[in-house]
């Protein structure tokens, strides 16, 4: 199934016509541009929600893991400093 075509889209208008009259066409074409804009807004406002919590996640896992580097450089014993500490 894809995009209705020319006739499909014809019909559909026709139903929504007959259904709601001339009268009220522009009024309800107006309250579906509010409804989609408000749509698009509501998920560009998660989609924001989302990479700010993601970008967090990995700031914090990146402080973690440089911490965690720090701790193993300070740990780490030099080989040459190991004899000269054995030979004094």
């Amino acid at each position: 199934m894809g995009m209705p075509g020319s006739t499909e889209m014809i019909i559909v208008l026709i139903i929504v016509l007959i259904i709601f009259g001339p009268k009220n066409l522009p009024r309800l074409a107006q309250s579906f541009g509010r409804s989609v804009r408000e749509l698009k807004k509501g998920l560009q406002g998660m989609g924001d929600d989302v990479k700010g919590s993601m970008d967090e996640d990995l700031k914090s896992h990146t402080d973690q893991a440089s911490a965690s580097a720090a701790k193993s450089e300070d740990a780490a014993v030099d080989p040459g400093e190991a004899v000269k500490s054995k030979n004094v």
